[in-house]
């Protein structure tokens, strides 16, 4: 096996690419920025929205296997961002090339915001209605058109829609920095919606989660999560209870906001036939996590 690999200084990537390395696998980096190399690591410096030579360099890496996490996810700003349908046509220009130089299988990074509204647990292939974001419907169109793509010409991909990631070297803006920051006295309390109840994953089981499918996925759709709801309020606590901090503040701005898309919680049955299941726990993830910041 030898994986071509996109998105390797983003959140995921970098906990990916520690996990491949961990396991001597080859890995060719397709991206703008190198990470530190690591031993059987290279890099091939491309700008994947704008590359006249993406073909020659997908020749040059000579890669089996293909596993795209790049897009535009800056906080605060992807939702609605226009170039999100730049990166529904480059995941799409990648995939082909990618299957013209000879590769047999994929993992794409979706994400849960390809759902519409539920009051359940969210399962692969039931209708939901519409994405409420252009991100959603971007990720959802370019999971559409790679999946009929590699139905009809042999290329196995696997869809792996994540859910809502934390751990090390998270966004700032993000809700658990952003509550562990509040919760410390480095930002001001901030509203938020209580009743809010999410799929909380740490980004070390989403490594080991890309690399079961990128070993045994099959050509489906996988709901990278928990399987776990936690409100925020309770998150909130949580955080106050390990930080030994009054968590009164934050809780007195919260709405109680109860709209049927308050509720962000995936069926992850299916990858967990692969043999997969999360190894930390949102007490272990969070716990770990505020060690490390007391240390810093």
């Amino acid at each position: 096996m030898r994986v071509l690999l996109t998105g390797a200084t983003g959140f995921i990537g970098q906990a990916f690419l520690s996990l491949l390395n961990s396991h001597g696998i080859e890995v060719v980096i397709l991206g703008r920025h190198s990470p530190a190399l690591l031993p059987n690591v290279s890099f091939i410096y491309c700008d994947l929205l704008n590359d006249s030579d993406l073909k020659d360099k997908v020749i040059q890496a000579s890669c089996s296997h293909l596993v795209h996490l790049a897009w535009n996810v800056e906080h605060g700003k992807f939702w609605h961002a226009s170039d999100n349908l730049d990166w529904v046509a480059a995941t799409c220009r990648l995939t082909t090339l990618f299957w013209h130089a000879g590769g047999v299988a994929a993992v794409f990074a979706g994400s849960c915001a390809e759902y519409g509204c539920s009051d359940e647990m969210l399962v692969e292939h039931q209708d939901y209605g519409a994405p409420h974001t252009l991100y959603g419907v971007s990720k959802d169109a370019t999971r559409r058109l790679v999946m009929s793509f590699g139905g009809i010409h042999q290329l196995r991909c696997s869809w792996a829609r994540i859910f809502l990631p934390y751990g090390p070297g998270e966004a700032p803006g993000r809700i658990v920095p952003s509550v562990l920051d509040a919760l410390s006295g480095k930002r001001p309390p901030f509203a938020t919606d209580l009743k809010s109840t999410r799929d909380f994953i740490h980004v070390k089981d989403i490594a080991q989660a890309l690399w079961v499918l990128l070993q045994t996925g099959e050509h489906d759709v996988y709901n990278l999560s928990s399987g776990q709801g936690t409100s925020i309020s309770a998150l909130i606590k949580l955080m106050a209870e390990l930080l030994c901090e009054d968590a009164s503040a934050l809780l007195a701005l919260g709405k109680s906001e109860t709209s049927a898309s308050s509720l962000l919680v995936g069926d992850n049955s299916k990858l967990s036939k692969l043999g997969w299941r999360p190894e930390l726990s949102l007490l272990a993830g969070l716990s770990s996590i505020i060690t490390e910041s007391k240390v810093l």
